[in-house]
């Protein structure tokens, strides 16, 4: 495997890899704010403080970096 190679195939994977690992500790927050408002260590209110803003923040950044890739590579050519 020569190096332009191996560099297509990591550019790959890390395309592949962002967006589910982004999933998984959203995912895995969300939860754990779930089961601590169920066994009474949080309150509604707090949950949905916690919750909302942090979401919206994972969104934002989620799709405001695919943006900039979209406008890095219009350039590029």
């Amino acid at each position: 495997m020569n190096p332009q190679q191996l560099y297509g195939w990591a550019k790959g994977m890390n395309s592949m890899g962002r967006p589910f690992l982004t999933a998984l500790v959203t995912t895995i927050y969300n939860l754990a704010l779930l089961v601590a408002l169920i066994n009474g260590k949080l309150e509604v209110m707090q949950y949905i403080t916690a919750v909302g803003p942090t979401n919206a923040m994972i969104i934002g950044f989620w799709f405001g970096e695919r943006k900039n890739k979209g406008q890095e590579g219009e350039g590029a050519e």
